[in-house]
């Protein structure tokens, strides 16, 4: 009919080939793509897990977790695993990095900050930042840790995490609160003060809110205090160490007889190792291994300059200027290994074994 338009039918086969062209050419496109970012994924993988390195940030601390070595810096935690390989990563910016450890978790946080951040070797990293300023925290070995932080309204205030990371008690203390710790046991918390006439630790059975009993020193600052049992205790001061119960009763003592007290671990198995030095300055002088009570188990004078010292169970690792041995809880030397001369730190991590850190990356070292 005349002024009528004439429409072409395009035949159904048409259509599917121009639907299978399209389709064809978005999977080509987004094919390239998933193979451009898992290149990518693979790249940042293969550069976080290359053997024996980590992050250069500043401020760098060190500790032995798990056959491994935990690394804290400006820039957050990594974890190593004992053959080199990053198993966890956090990355964060950290002004005053602190490190602790367990087991097989670690957890970097920022003194006079809010983060906190948890690793552990199995690649699980827990975010606990807080809204307060962090004090100081310690783990225990079976991975429960003690967190100070300041509050409101209070001088302190102690949050007690269980192994999943889950806030399992509080203590608010009208008193500055310098440090928490854990049992071994994971049944009792004892907290460190500062009191108007000296240093107090209170301590409290974590099945109950009340305090269960208080160790007072009277015009005695106490600065740092661990566990050496589940009910025995022992806190550094100025002139030496101090022992007490978990009842609060005073246990015996140990005196630096007016030597300069230049490191300390708490780190052996049910003993205390203690750097001492006949002057301010200086890392020369003595080494002694102190058990509960104040007995010394060993005693060694130092002939050489001590860069670091790592204790591990019943060993004392030490890293000297151009060498490193290790030794038994009375001192006695066991092995020695040389060629240790740019290292900034020894972790020792197991039986004889340990690793040497560098600027970036660590060495393993078997004494």
């Amino acid at each position: 009919m005349a002024g009528e338009k004439r429409t072409e039918k395009k035949h159904p086969w048409v259509w599917l080939l121009t639907g299978l062209v399209l389709i064809a050419a978005l999977a080509a496109v987004m094919a390239y793509r998933a193979g451009t970012l898992r290149e990518t994924e693979q790249e940042r993988l293969l550069q976080e897990n290359e053997r024996y390195s980590f992050e250069t940030g500043a401020q760098q601390v060190f500790a032995a977790v798990d056959g491994g070595v935990a690394v804290g810096s400006s820039t957050g935690l990594q974890i190593l695993d004992s053959d080199g390989y990053t198993v966890a990563r956090s990355v964060v910016s950290v002004t005053t990095p602190a490190l602790t450890v367990s087991g097989t978790s670690a957890a970097v946080y920022d003194v006079g900050g809010t983060i906190l951040r948890v690793g552990d070797s199995a690649g699980t990293v827990t975010t606990l930042d807080t809204a307060d300023t962090i004090i100081s925290a310690n783990m225990n070995d079976a991975g429960w840790m003690a967190l100070v932080t300041e509050e409101t309204g209070y001088k302190g205030k102690v949050t007690v995490y269980n192994a999943e990371m889950q806030p399992v008690y509080y203590w608010h203390s009208g008193n500055y609160v310098l440090s928490a710790r854990i049992s071994p046991d994971c049944r009792t918390m004892a907290a460190l003060t500062m009191e108007e006439t000296g240093s107090a630790v209170h301590i409290f059975s974590l099945s109950s809110e009340t305090e269960y009993a208080v160790y007072r020193t009277e015009s005695l600052l106490l600065f740092d205090m661990d566990f050496l049992g589940n009910d025995r205790l022992c806190a550094v001061q100025d002139g030496g160490l101090v022992f007490f119960t978990t009842g609060g009763a005073d246990d015996g003592s140990w005196s630096f007889d007016g030597r300069y007290l230049s490191g300390y671990s708490f780190g052996g198995d049910g003993f205390v190792t203690v750097l001492l030095s006949q002057y301010l300055s200086g890392n020369t002088g003595e080494m002694c291994t102190v058990t509960y009570g104040g007995t010394v188990t060993g005693q060694l004078t130092l002939a050489e300059a001590v860069q670091n010292v790592s204790v591990r169970e019943k060993q004392i690792a030490v890293r000297y200027g151009d060498s490193a041995a290790v030794y038994n809880q009375v001192l006695e030397e066991q092995r020695r290994a040389s060629g240790v001369q740019g290292a900034k730190n020894l972790v020792l991590t197991e039986k004889d074994r340990g690793f040497l850190l560098y600027s970036g990356y660590c060495e393993p070292l078997n004494f």
